[in-house]
């Protein structure tokens, strides 16, 4: 059963046994069955040990199903809540309920369900137990509603040998406000004549409807065929989650956009190394938010903030539990580099600061003490404890400043990579073509309302699409800042694989209409096809560069690139270009020749499209199309 409205589900049927001996020897029977159409052979779990605040892996999943439109989505990245208690051995261990006030017993409430998402939710706990130590773990809803753990509530046990770790994770339905889960600890046994030893017990509810792109996973293919692999890459940020702490991320995988769960749920755990490293943030000058787990003497030397000529005011403010934070703030001096940025100055040297008791410090900007360029944000914590700092940005705009036109926008000093900008009054949108870690042509998009007239940043979130051969997917998998400067050029800021990069961008040159007076350039795509298509722009003497999205074999987006001089009707030779990921240092770009393309327009707005190129340098797949309707999707520029 692979039907998209059956997976995940229980269905139910009957199997008949009719006698075909004569005379009858027995007779006839009709036996009810169930059976689970399951996505395919899931893990029960995936862990990552060790790992960094930000980092990326890759896990595999086998002995799927056929998933027509390939779906892998994610829930936040949760912290999951600590205890340790000394639980005695429970003197009647065969029976767990009989004494449970002998046992730890922890409640768990419903999780924040965001605004227009499904109720549904899940619940992760694991048990860790000391040497020698043999503990059990129960876990129920408290249906008569006493807080108290009765058999007859209880919907998962783990119950293993001595020395082995306990889970439970399942699906859970919170139907109001006060309805709760239990967790049972129970102590079965431990060494004889020791006290009782710390258990180690870690849980978490979350809302399945909830995200936070603290964790990402992006499926490598675009469908499956029952049976075949499918490589899913991870990649996460977590800076709310301190040295030896875990955290917890549903991993949902749907067979399409309109089922993301139906072929099953994995819990993903991450355990935090010892290591207390800290890389960089780029925060959002108009308005943002960010949590950080700091230890006692730790600061983050690498929050920046940027902001634009029009801010009158800006903001920052640190709240949070534990430790006693301060506050230091400083302009950056000289120019940006790219795509990472040093350290914050010294203390000394930060001039704006807020130093207090407690955690609550807020360092205001305004006038001669604002300015148009970068700001670092240095929080310390100055307590002898870990702190759990909530750091917020708060940005004041007044008057307009220049804002970038529809063009094309690039950094000359890492050459290769950069943007097409499209603009309506009610729309931005762009795309951005770039590069994988191993070099290989990939694009992304991006969309949000338009920035009003007095905004000096625009952001969107990030979206990269697979294709299954006849539609595309797109799944958020980041963000980006455009922070204007005043004069058409802007900052380019991102979030992506769990980093944050930025650099300054400028104009690839100054689009002008071809033979003088004809609007064509711009987004171009397949109307009855979307997911796909092209951006091309007109120059100085009739010259022509475009850049074409498509998709690989796999189903995964990669870009080609041609030119040419303009005409009604023109052919490009096409090429694949090799180069570096967004956070990677430059290399200089090669360019291999794959196929051609060619466009006939019958007028500024429509033509017919066609190409025949097959992808080279490790990437398979071609990208065919014969004479297809072409359409213009983006506003013409004003001719003469």
């Amino acid at each position: 059963m692979n039907q998209a409205n059956l997976l995940g589900q229980w269905q139910e049927g009957t199997l008949r046994f009719t006698n075909t001996t004569t005379p009858a020897a027995v007779s006839n029977t009709v036996v009810p069955i169930s059976v689970f159409a399951s996505g395919g052979a899931l893990p029960s779990e995936v862990r990552v040990t060790g790992a960094g605040v930000s980092g990326s892996g890759s896990l595999t999943l086998e002995g799927l199903i056929d998933l027509d439109e390939v779906s892998v989505t994610e829930t936040e990245l949760k912290r999951l809540d600590t205890v340790t208690p000394a639980i005695a051995v429970d003197g009647t261990p065969a029976d767990a309920y009989d004494n449970p006030a002998v046992n730890f017993t922890r409640l768990v409430g419903r999780p924040t369900v965001p605004a227009g998402t499904s109720p549904k939710s899940a619940i992760f706990v694991e048990v860790v137990p000391s040497a020698g130590q043999d503990v059990d773990l129960f876990v129920g809803f408290d249906f008569d509603g006493d807080e108290v753990p009765d058999e007859s509530e209880q919907l998962c046990v783990s119950a293993g040998d001595v020395g082995l770790r306990e889970s439970c994770f399942l699906t859970a339905d919170f139907a109001t406000s006060t309805d709760q889960y239990w967790v049972m600890v129970q102590n079965f046994s431990s060494p004889a004549g020791a006290a009782p030893p710390a258990i180690s017990v870690y849980s978490g509810a979350l809302a399945l409807g909830a995200t936070d792109l603290a964790l990402t996973a992006q499926a490598t293919r675009g469908r499956t065929t029952a049976g075949q692999s499918l490589p899913i890459q991870l990649s996460w940020n977590m800076p709310h989650v301190g040295p030896g702490e875990k955290a917890v991320s549903i991993l949902k995988l749907g067979s399409d956009r309109a089922f993301p769960t139906n072929a099953g749920l994995i819990p993903l755990i991450l355990e935090r190394s010892a290591t207390p490293d800290l890389p960089a943030i780029v925060m959002n000058a108009r308005q943002d938010v960010e949590v950080i787990s700091l230890q006692p003497g730790q600061a983050h030397e690498r929050i920046v903030v940027d902001v634009p000529p029009n801010a009158t005011a800006l903001i920052l403010r640190t709240e949070g539990t534990g430790g006693d934070i301060d506050l230091y703030v400083s302009r950056h001096s000289g120019a940006l580099t790219a795509p990472t940025f040093a350290a914050a100055p010294p203390r000394l040297q930060q001039p704006f600061t807020s130093i207090h008791p407690g955690n609550t410090e807020v360092v205001a900007l305004e006038g001669a003490q604002l300015s148009a360029g970068r700001y670092y944000i240095t929080p310390v914590n100055a307590g002898t404890s870990v702190a759990r700092v909530t750091l917020s940005v708060f940005g004041e705009f007044n008057g307009s400043t220049t804002q970038p036109a529809a063009n094309g926008y690039f950094n000359p000093a890492r050459s290769g990579h950069g943007v097409f900008l499209a603009r309506t009054p009610q729309v931005w949108a762009l795309a951005w073509y770039t590069f994988d870690v191993s070099g290989k042509p990939l694009w992304y998009t991006a969309q949000g309302a338009a920035a009003s007239a007095n905004d000096g940043i625009w952001t969107a979130p990030i979206f990269r699409s697979t294709w299954n051969g006849t539609r595309d997917n797109p799944q958020q998998v980041g963000e980006v800042i455009l922070t204007f400067n005043g004069t058409g050029n802007f900052t380019y800021s991102w979030f992506l694989d769990g980093q944050y990069g930025s650099e300054p961008f400028l104009p690839i040159g100054a689009p002008q209409c071809a033979n003088g007076n004809l609007s064509v350039g711009g987004g171009w795509l397949r109307p009855d096809q979307s997911g796909w298509g092209s951006y091309f722009l007109n120059f100085a003497g009739n010259f022509e560069a475009e850049a074409i999205y498509v998709y690989d074999t796999n189903g995964l987006p990669r870009w080609v690139i041609g030119d040419g001089t303009y005409a009604t009707t023109l052919q490009k030779n096409l090429f694949q270009v090799s180069g570096f990921c967004p956070t990677c240092a430059a290399v200089t770009t090669t360019r291999t020749q794959v196929g051609t393309a060619s466009r006939t327009l019958n007028s500024p707005t429509a033509g017919t499209f066609s190409s025949n190129f097959t992808f080279a340098d490790g990437l398979s797949g071609s990208w065919v199309q014969n004479n297809v309707n072409w359409v213009k999707l983006t506003p013409n520029l004003a001719c003469p």
